[in-house]
């Protein structure tokens, strides 16, 4: 680790506040312009490296990566704190709609400002002077604080007049392992039968293997497949992945220029049949393992590639890390079967001194209160595994339902043959012949995979793709097929088959009845869509005999 002289060498074309000065007050000031704030990197640096429990969210490089990728959004209102010629405090925020965060928010997963130890009481309320006094400032909103923050830390030794214009209010849980003197702890957790059951599963199909890639042009040729799988899971679990957002994916880009894969930056690859079954981006620093962004293919969804990354994780940090492996924000249900602790996150507001302000500030102490019944309601609920699923189900269907309101109507239909039912499902017995085989319009026929569902949906939103995902993959399970029927290009319809054998059959038809049993039209036309629907069916039978 450099030490504080090598990091304060003077660096060419420094700023005339960089000079030295005799002057041993405080004395603050709000910088606007990046390129002014690049200049006191060395400073940034230094505060981050001395503090011992530094977040690598609150990193230079970090910072410097998240504005590559959201700069342009924002303006910078960034609170430095001298000490004759020395940075002793340092609040990075962006201002946007007269409202002040966190620079990196809500992409950081924790948030504080950056202290030196002396005096810092007297440092942080410099910082809270300047804040406070900030023209046009409507609020500032700081978010995921833990503990440990230095507002926190130093809250009850500010002044009373500063603190009536701050609300605390606490705003969930981070799990968490702490590791401490129990070094076994994480080769214990990688030892679980629930673990190795998985690990085995898929080993048994094709054989795994798992490493972190140690250069940038090898994470960069990864990238693509990141974003694609971290995509496809969201979408099958009904969320919206950050991946869309062209300025988050320009973040993680620029997060691997400026990390460096041999220190701070963990790129993680399972690899199953030579080829990347999950994906790992994290970050080890100041003996802390930091869980940020995961990915997987989701055609492997069965075999449970995230619990098999998630035991390869445990191995490498029982052999790497010393103080904790964190699972970031967020409360999926699997991190509370492994965290060992959780630690309690807040979020800080402040109001400026004016009637706004402080009414602000009065309607935010009410609504804490029913924030607090939230969030024990909401950890009630996720206790309970069965009352947790239908509450992830009614959200998703809600959702969905409020799109499908104002979407072009989706028609699912299951009466499609005028043919005998069995067991509830229409059988595709009759011959339809060649007639219509050849259309005036382009039509393709094309079999899905779970990837490629997922991959429709992007194409088709309004279709209620996550309130029957559980169905689905059960259909694809038992040896269902999905197809999707393009007409001009465009999605028509989507229809599931499944061909039953018939043993000793010795006549020259198709090898058993094609069960047609659910179809979705996605468009208006729905007799013409029928129609090369079937002709298209029966042709592709005709040709695998």
């Amino acid at each position: 680790m450099a030490s504080a002289d090598e990091i304060l060498d003077p660096l060419p074309g420094s700023p005339s506040f960089l000079r030295a000065s005799t002057d041993s007050e405080l004395r603050s000031e709000v910088i606007t312009n990046f390129a002014d704030l690049e200049m006191l990197s060395p400073h940034w640096e230094r505060l981050w490296r001395t503090n011992p429990v530094g977040e690598i969210f609150q990193s230079p490089s970090w910072n410097r990566a998240w504005w590559r990728g959201y700069g342009s959004n924002v303006n910078l209102h960034c609170i430095v704190v001298w000490r004759g010629n020395l940075v002793v405090g340092l609040l990075p925020l962006v201002s946007k709609d007269r409202t002040l965060r966190f620079l990196g928010a809500p992409q950081g997963d924790y948030g504080d400002c950056l202290i030196d130890d002396h005096q810092a009481p007297s440092v942080l309320s410099a910082i809270l002077t300047t804040l406070l006094a900030s023209p046009n400032f409507k609020g500032c909103v700081l978010e995921h604080l833990s503990s440990a923050s230095c507002f926190l830390s130093y809250f009850h030794q500010l002044p009373s007049d500063m603190r009536r214009c701050m609300r605390l209010v606490k705003a969930g849980h981070a799990p968490t392992i702490l590791i401490g003197n129990n070094s076994e702890y994480l080769a214990s957790l990688a030892a679980k039968k629930h673990l190795r059951r998985r690990e085995i599963k898929l080993d048994k199909c094709g054989g795994i293997e798992f490493n972190f890639l140690q250069t940038r042009n090898e994470i960069r040729e990864h990238l693509p497949a990141f974003f694609r799988h971290q995509i496809r899971r969201r979408i099958l679990q009904g969320q919206e992945s950050s991946c869309l957002q062209p300025e988050f994916s320009k973040f993680l880009q620029a997060l691997v220029e400026e990390l460096d894969p041999a220190h701070y930056l963990r790129f993680g690859i399972l690899r199953f049949n030579n080829q990347p079954a999950a994906y790992h981006l994290g970050f080890l620093s100041n003996g802390k393992f930091t869980m940020y962004q995961q990915a997987f293919d989701v055609d492997l969804w069965d075999y449970s590639p995230g619990e098999v990354l998630l035991r390869q994780l445990f191995l490498y940090a029982g052999q790497n890390v010393s103080r904790e492996f964190d699972f970031s924000v967020g409360e999926e249900p699997y991190k509370a079967r492994f965290a060992n602790h959780f630690k309690p996150n807040f979020t800080l507001y402040i109001e400026p001194r004016t009637f706004e302000g402080r009414s602000r500030h009065l309607y935010r102490g009410l609504a804490g209160e029913f924030v607090k019944l939230g969030t024990k309601a909401r950890l009630a609920v996720k206790s309970n595994s069965n009352i947790y699923s239908w509450a992830k189900y009614l959200r998703q269907w809600s959702r969905e339902y409020l799109k499908c309101s104002v979407a072009p109507r989706i028609y699912r239909h299951k009466q499609l043959l005028d043919s005998s039912t069995e067991g509830g499902s229409q059988l595709f017995v009759r011959t339809i012949g060649t007639k219509g085989a050849s259309f005036p319009c382009s039509v393709q026929l094309k079999k899905m995979r779970l990837s490629e569902l997922a991959d429709f949906y992007l194409e088709c939103p309004h279709f209620p793709l996550a309130t029957r995902m559980a169905e689905y993959r059960e259909r694809l399970r038992k040896g269902g097929n999905v197809l999707l029927l393009r007409i001009d290009g465009g999605p028509a319809a989507l229809a599931w088959t499944k061909t039953r054998p018939i043993p000793d059959a010795a006549s020259p038809t198709p090898p058993g009845p094609t069960t047609v049993y659910d179809c979705t039209f996605l468009n208006g036309n729905r007799q013409r869509t029928r129609e090369i629907l079937f002709s298209l069916l029966w042709k592709e039978l005709l040709s695998s005999l």
